[in-house]
């Protein structure tokens, strides 16, 4: 997808949660760690699936794509730390008590 594509998208996520949230002073520095790793497991999973859906098509074996075994358990831990990752700013950007 395009550049201009993501942009809209980053925009539209910060606006959401700076809408969302404008009750309440949060840094805006925590909104924008949040809609960046947001943005980022996002992109992430869309090139995951593409290559799911290449293997499920051209029936090519996983290990073909990523080399090894260990470079598709990388590609799964690289998933999941940035799904953490995102779980964890949106956790604290949310949080009633802040010190």
């Amino acid at each position: 997808m395009s550049v201009v594509f993501w942009g809209l998208v980053l925009l539209f996520i910060y606006q959401l949660v700076r809408k969302i949230l404008s009750k309440e002073k949060i840094p805006k520095g925590e909104a924008f760690i949040f809609v960046l790793n947001l943005a980022v497991f996002i992109g992430a999973f869309g090139g995951f699936l593409n290559i799911a859906r290449f293997v499920s098509d051209t029936n090519t074996p996983i290990t073909t794509i990523y080399g090894s075994d260990f470079w598709n358990f990388m590609s799964f831990f690289n998933l999941l730390a940035l799904l953490i990752l995102s779980v964890v700013s949106g956790i604290r950007l949310v949080r009633k008590n802040r010190a």
